[in-house]
């Protein structure tokens, strides 16, 4: 018996893929799976624990990013000014 730890993925239909080492040799085998959830997929108590964000504005807020009403403006002259109104 040899024991093999791999990662697989399981699809909404229940199908099972999984890729094996090289090494076995190929033929029948009589497989036992035991399914553990992986830390990709966070649990309940690890989303319940994280703490909220320090500042509403969220990830950028300590990166002292200022834009004004001004640059918006522009950007918008800029982004639009070639456009006809019949074009937009």
């Amino acid at each position: 018996m040899k024991a093999v730890e791999i990662t697989a993925t399981v699809e909404p239909d229940g199908k099972l893929t999984a890729t094996l080492p090289v090494r076995l040799t190929p033929g029948p085998y009589r497989v036992l799976i035991k399914v553990e959830e992986t830390q990709s997929r966070p649990s309940q108590e690890s989303v319940a624990s994280k703490p909220p964000l320090e500042n509403p504005y969220g990830l950028w807020a300590g990166l002292s990013i200022d834009v004004t009403r001004e640059d918006i403006a522009e950007a918008r002259k800029e982004m639009w000014g070639r456009f006809t109104h019949e074009e937009a």
